[in-house]
C-alpha cells in the first residue's frame, strides 16, 4: 500500500473521516533527522506489507504549521519521527523515535 502525503488541514480532516472506515496511520517525518529517516524506512516496510490500513505522511519541516495543528487537534504531543494511529475519528495510539517499528505498529492494530 502506498503512503500519501498531506499538506493541508482539509486533507487531515479527510484522513479523520476515513478513519471511521478503517485504521489510518499518520507518520510525522523530518527530512533532516537520521533517526526520522530510520523510522520512516521501518514505517514504509510495515505499510508496504499491510493492506488493512491506509497511511499518510506529514513532512514536519516543510509543513510545520500543519504538523503543529495536527498535534493540537488530536491532542498528541508533537514529536518527530512519530507514528499516530487514528480510528473512528480519534488518535488512539502513537509512538516516536525508535518505537516506530514493526512490532509496535503490529501491536497497535492488534489492540483495536
Amino acid at each position: 500500500m502506498s503512503i500519501r502525503e498531506i499538506k493541508t488541514e482539509q486533507e487531515y480532516r479527510d484522513l479523520i473521516k476515513e478513519s471511521f472506515d478503517r485504521p489510518i496511520f499518520l507518520l510525522k517525518h523530518s527530512t533532516i533527522c537520521p533517526i526520522s529517516a530510520d523510522a520512516k524506512q521501518r514505517f514504509d516496510q510495515f505499510i508496504e506489507n499491510n493492506d488493512q490500513v491506509l497511511a499518510y505522511l506529514v513532512w514536519v519541516i516543510e509543513s510545520r504549521p500543519l504538523s503543529r495543528w495536527i498535534a493540537r487537534d488530536c491532542q498528541v504531543t508533537h514529536q518527530s519521527p512519530q507514528a499516530i494511529l487514528f480510528r473512528n475519528g480519534l488518535a488512539i495510539w502513537n509512538r516516536s523515535h525508535g518505537k516506530v517499528n514493526q512490532t509496535e505498529l503490529e501491536n497497535s492494530l492488534a489492540n483495536i
